[in-house]
């Protein structure tokens, strides 16, 4: 008997709601021997095992190595579903696993879901946060902490700061007053989600580095443009 072949789909969970789930990414769960979640929290999850999960699928909450996990089942011949929130190759290990899939020359697919980019900016209107709608950039709280991040001039979203906050958040602070002036405001967001309702709350850039606090679990600072700055004495051009 000719031995099956493992594959591996990394799908994206949106928010954590079902419906934020693509068809694609249904019909795998629908299919998967072995499902491995980013996270131990099965409450996240729940609307989407019951609906969607196979009956008899294994099921692994990670908490360790994930490559270690997905290419044991990989080898066994089964069908793996890897999921995670938002879209599975921005601030997740799903690029690193399908990196990795690929060197071990088994078959990958990526499937993204709803990010809550995408569902911050579909709220944006209703909490009267203006949007001109030419686009925006997205980075994570690390990565603009360590200053590779210049969004030349369009609106910046700013995921999971809290986690750079945690220990003060110097470099994440440094960045930002360098970048943009101290009275100059944003929004604190979080979309609505399986763990309660929408938020939005302007703040100052200096506002916030006087009390990060205010950043909450699964928060994002939406960050307008600056107004460029002129120089004293620039001559104007005829």
């Amino acid at each position: 008997m000719e031995r099956k072949e493992g594959r591996l789909t990394i799908c994206g969970a949106g928010i954590d709601f079902d419906r934020d789930l693509t068809l694609g990414a249904a019909e795998a769960l629908r299919r998967c021997d072995v499902l491995v979640y980013i996270h131990k929290d099965k409450t996240r999850l729940s609307g989407i095992l019951s609906r969607y999960l196979r009956p008899g699928a294994r099921t692994v909450f990670r908490g360790g190595d994930s490559w270690r996990l997905v290419s044991a089942e990989l080898r066994k011949g089964r069908s793996v579903v890897y999921l995670t929130y938002g879209h599975p190759s921005l601030f997740s290990e799903g690029r690193q696993l399908e990196q990795a899939c690929r060197a071990a020359g088994y078959p990958v697919r990526v499937l993204p879901g709803v990010s809550a980019a995408g569902s911050l900016l579909a709220e944006l209107p209703a909490l009267g946060v203006r949007d001109d709608g030419l686009g925006f950039c997205v980075t994570s709280a690390e990565r603009f902490a360590s200053g590779r991040v210049s969004p030349r001039g369009l609106p910046l979203l700013i995921f999971s700061i809290e986690n750079e906050l945690k220990d003060g958040g110097r470099a994440f602070f440094r960045a930002l007053l360098s970048a943009y002036p101290a009275r100059h405001r944003g929004w604190l967001l979080r979309c609505a989600d399986v763990m309660g309702p929408v938020l939005a709350k302007p703040v100052s850039m200096a506002g916030l580095k006087a009390d990060p606090g205010q950043a909450g679990h699964r928060m994002t600072l939406l960050v307008p443009p600056a107004p460029e700055r002129r120089v004293r004495g620039a001559s104007k051009k005829k």
